[in-house]
């Protein structure tokens, strides 16, 4: 990813969205200013950081003797090897990718079985076939690399084979890498706190929307948002029921304000929350399970 699409990105992510509009928040202070561009400066190192890793990945891959780099994708492949195992932007903005091609001797049973045989330290086999199994003309499989802790996350190395004319295989091989977003923590001092949720059933749709002024009662709320787990991105998809409604949590400083931070709840068996920060990329975190407890009585209505 390049570092002018980053800053498109980083954009419309430093906006706060709620109620459908976009309120943007003016950083007029200094300290306000410098702490911005730490934070840029901060998201610039971490995706540094993934690229380098990237690139060392795509290196750690070995292939048979006689392989052949490719700058383009190799012809008589059908198309299989234009698009990686992964969708692009399946996690992004937070993920960097390092790309080639190959012409391998022999089959793509062999091709897969070579690499196999010679896996990068620390990678394990985490999807895909080789020999004994039988192995198609053409086939993907997926490489595993531990997380790396608080900068980067996961690391996978994508292999994809297709049969070419002749005993020579195709072979496309992406390493990505997601780097971590920071934690954004919701800022104390909010005097207030309006909360709108929304539950959706087979046969109904309630909605409703309260206003909280108890210091005591948004600071209690805000130290549960603030200690959930960061959630783990991951580039393959995990599928999930339909959703049973949302929260939306938005803090103000007074009435009239713009908000401070929103928070927004699934709810469902997934569950999830996603916290926005004015001039912060979002941060996904796992809802606190006594989260939507305490909200119940605040609403009025029971959550599934």
């Amino acid at each position: 990813m390049t570092t002018g699409r980053w800053q498109r990105l980083l954009a419309p992510a430093c906006a706060l969205a709620a109620g459908g509009a976009v309120a943007f928040l003016a950083l007029g202070s200094a300290r306000a200013s410098t702490a911005a561009v730490a934070y840029q400066r901060e998201l610039a190192a971490r995706q540094a950081s993934a690229t380098t890793a990237a690139a060392e990945l795509l290196g750690a891959l070995q292939l048979p003797a006689g392989s052949v780099p490719s700058a383009t994708e190799p012809a008589g492949d059908g198309g299989y090897l234009a698009r990686a195992v992964f969708a692009r932007g399946t996690a992004a903005p937070n993920a960097v990718e390092e790309r080639g091609w190959w012409i391998v001797p022999g089959t793509p049973a062999q091709a897969l079985a070579y690499v196999h045989e010679h896996l990068p330290s620390g990678a394990r086999w985490w999807n895909g076939r080789y020999p004994p199994q039988p192995v198609p003309a053409q086939e993907s499989a997926v490489l595993r690399s531990p997380d790396t802790g608080g900068v980067l996350g996961e690391r996978v190395l994508t292999l994809k084979v297709a049969q070419l004319s002749g005993s020579h295989t195709g072979l496309r091989a992406d390493a990505e890498v997601l780097w971590l977003v920071p934690a954004a923590q919701i800022p104390r001092g909010a005097r207030v706190l309006r909360v709108a949720a929304a539950l959706v059933g087979p046969f109904h749709r309630i909605l409703r929307t309260v206003s909280l002024r108890s210091t005591a009662h948004i600071g209690a709320i805000t130290r549960l948002l603030n200690a959930g787990r960061l959630a783990r991105p991951s580039f393959l998809r995990v599928h999930c029921p339909r959703r049973r409604g949302s929260v939306l949590l938005s803090f103000y400083r007074r009435a009239g304000a713009m908000p401070l931070a929103t928070a927004t709840v699934a709810v469902g068996r997934c569950g999830g929350l996603t916290v926005s920060v004015p001039g912060r990329l979002p941060v996904r975190r796992e809802t606190p399970p006594q989260l939507l407890r305490q909200l119940e009585p605040v609403l009025g209505l029971a959550f599934p």
